[in-house]
């Protein structure tokens, strides 16, 4: 609720930008206030509680997607107020809901004193109480509904198929597997059983935040005359964009694009991506691999979703 005590442009005003019914606020509570800035696309801090009591925020810049358990997500902006209730309530997110900008909030805290500000939340508690988790609106910040029941996936021979788990299934296993991982750095190995003296191709690593379309990496153009057999395999680099790959709010795709081709061309197709985190200074390296991409003058594009089938950590 929004109230101003005067008009005057000329005298000090008061507004109320948020009304709430008291919370339980512990005895002897320690009373934290805390700025804090996200970087455009900043995923947030992880599934959390506030174990010792409630705390209420106002955002100063940008935009964050601001969802807690019970309640459907939301974005907020500048001017905003919102609070979260401590104790058992999960905190899923407050993350930067853009990538060009970033996001300014402050925090008042009412925590108890010895005890952590912020409590978090592991995968085996998120799964137990996912039923207390409220879809997001179709019509949230102008964007559209991440939480469709059912998902397309695409085959190598590019040919969809129905996934029965939902967007929000997937979206939240692709977060799990890449939380706090940055995008650094990605290869394409592609050979071909019978290269091609004319055509080419791209390969591209595109991905959806929000509704927002990204371009991660890409290989520019790869002659066919190019592409060894299968015991001649090329490596060819990708231009990165060093983005938070937690952010994406489904798995990212993989487009093969061919132009000029005479005839079928099928493809064994590898895609590497090297994600660092910068918390824990580790690096991860997830690999995808496809037998049999198929391309022809009919069927030029390919659609494939990254499907994590192998990882690795290095320190």
């Amino acid at each position: 609720m929004l109230q101003d005590t005067t008009d005057s442009e000329g005298e000090s005003t008061t507004t109320v930008v948020q009304e709430v019914r008291s919370p339980l606020i512990p005895e002897g509570a320690h009373v934290m206030t805390v700025l804090i800035n996200h970087p455009p696309g900043a995923p947030g801090y992880p599934p959390h509680r506030l174990p010792g009591g409630p705390g209420f925020g106002y955002m100063i810049d940008g935009e964050m997607l601001f969802e807690l358990e019970g309640q459907a997500p939301r974005v907020l902006r500048a001017g905003d107020a919102f609070w979260g209730a401590g104790g058992d309530v999960i905190h899923y997110q407050d993350a930067n809901n853009r990538t060009d900008i970033p996001c300014r909030f402050v925090l008042t805290l009412f925590c108890v004193p010895g005890q952590p500000m912020l409590e978090w939340v592991n995968e085996d508690e998120l799964e137990e109480r996912k039923g207390l988790r409220v879809s997001m609106s179709p019509s949230i910040g102008g964007h559209g509904d991440t939480t469709a029941a059912a998902a397309s996936t695409h085959t190598g021979t590019g040919a969809a198929t129905t996934s029965h788990e939902s967007g929000y299934a997937r979206a939240h296993q692709w977060r799990a597997a890449t939380r706090g991982l940055v995008l650094l750095g990605a290869t394409a190995m592609t050979t071909s059983d019978q290269p091609q003296s004319q055509g080419s191709i791209s390969i591209t690593l595109t991905g959806k935040a929000l509704s927002n379309d990204l371009l991660l990496a890409d290989t520019g153009t790869i002659a066919l005359t190019s592409l060894g057999d299968h015991a001649d395999a090329r490596i060819h680099p990708m231009r990165v964009v060093p983005m938070p790959l937690d952010m994406l709010s489904d798995l990212p795709a993989i487009c093969v694009l061919g132009r000029g081709m005479t005839e079928p061309t099928q493809l064994r197709l590898v895609v590497e991506l090297t994600a660092r985190n910068p918390h824990t200074d580790t690096t991860s390296v997830m690999t995808c691999k496809y037998d049999s991409v198929l391309l022809d003058a009919e069927t030029p594009l390919v659609l494939l979703d990254f499907e994590l089938q192998h990882g690795e950590l290095r320190h």
